[in-house]
């Protein structure tokens, strides 16, 4: 179905739902010479991202080069931090659309993505991701090849170690970003957040995403390849991004409680419902449905 009910009982776009504006497959045979010099472009940046990732301004501005290449012509950032606020370790973007989240990140924050390490081993991605200091996370029940938008109920011991390490230890420099969904999505609703993101019960700073296309959905609702010929066969999208000032835990608030109210804080800042999946439910569904097909 394409439709499903939000956590208010009121309807929503049910999260693998596409909103093209016209026939993918016909948007894929007119975007398929654009994808062509998009894809050389991707290859030979990547090659001097690999050579200089150390160096921060060839760094930032091959990222900026990546998600031209993946069809944001237009990206719009309203930065809404004060001029005095400090750096905080993580960064939390929502909705989880796909891959460009985590390039805004390393382009706008100079931010290491924490993702996936199936990402890592990607020929062109993988290669950005690796030289970007990615914190990575290998999730027990991924394998190699499947063709659901990847999700799993949590994220290791060890990545959790990892990133409440990295809170302790931030002394200022570069955050770690942080897609607290757990899986990707077309961004009808938010789907309900991750604790683990907000374990170390330190400072997030919340990011906001919206996307609009003349043309097709570039969501990664699917399978990874047809998410990447979306990205690359679209002519154009708009990027547009909200920077909350950085949130707090309150006093006596757990993680759970962090993360749900930061959810309900973005969710109001986009628009959008708050859906009732997370994503193990949300993969849950989809291996259900395919298995009764």
């Amino acid at each position: 179905p394409n439709m499903a009910a939000a956590e208010d009982g009121q309807p929503s776009r049910h999260p693998y739902a596409y909103a093209d504006a016209v026939p993918a497959p016909v948007a894929f045979v007119v975007g398929a010479a654009l994808a062509v010099v998009r894809l050389a472009c991707l290859l030979l940046g990547s090659l001097v991202y690999v050579t200089c990732a150390r160096i921060k301004a060839p760094r930032i501005g091959l990222t900026r080069l990546a998600m031209w290449c993946f069809g944001v012509l237009s990206l719009s950032v309203d930065d809404r931090r004060g001029k005095g606020d400090e750096a905080v370790p993580i960064v939390v973007l929502a909705p989880h659309h796909g891959l460009l989240e985590g390039l805004f990140a390393a382009y706008y924050f100079d931010a290491r993505p924490m993702m996936m390490a199936h990402f890592a081993r990607l020929p062109v991605i993988g290669s950005i991701v690796r030289a970007n200091g990615a914190l990575l996370v290998e999730l027990k029940r991924h394998k190699k090849g499947s063709s659901v938008a990847p999700a799993d109920a949590k994220p290791s011991a060890a990545a959790r170690q990892a990133l409440a390490k990295h809170a302790a230890d931030f002394k200022g420099g570069r955050p770690v970003a942080v897609l607290p969904e757990g899986t990707t999505h077309n961004g009808a609703a938010l789907l309900k957040f991750f604790a683990g993101a907000f374990a170390p019960l330190a400072p997030v700073q919340p990011v906001c995403v919206r996307y609009s296309s003349a043309c097709v959905d570039g969501s990664f609702c699917g399978t990874l390849a047809a998410h990447l010929a979306r990205l690359l066969c679209t002519p154009y999208q708009r990027m547009t991004v909200t920077i909350l000032p950085a949130n707090r835990p309150r006093e006596g608030e757990d993680a759970p409680a962090f993360a749900a109210r930061v959810r309900k804080e973005m969710a109001a800042e986009l628009g959008v419902p708050l859906s009732s999946y997370d994503a193990k439910s949300l993969k849950a569904e989809y291996l259900a449905r395919r298995r009764s097909k």
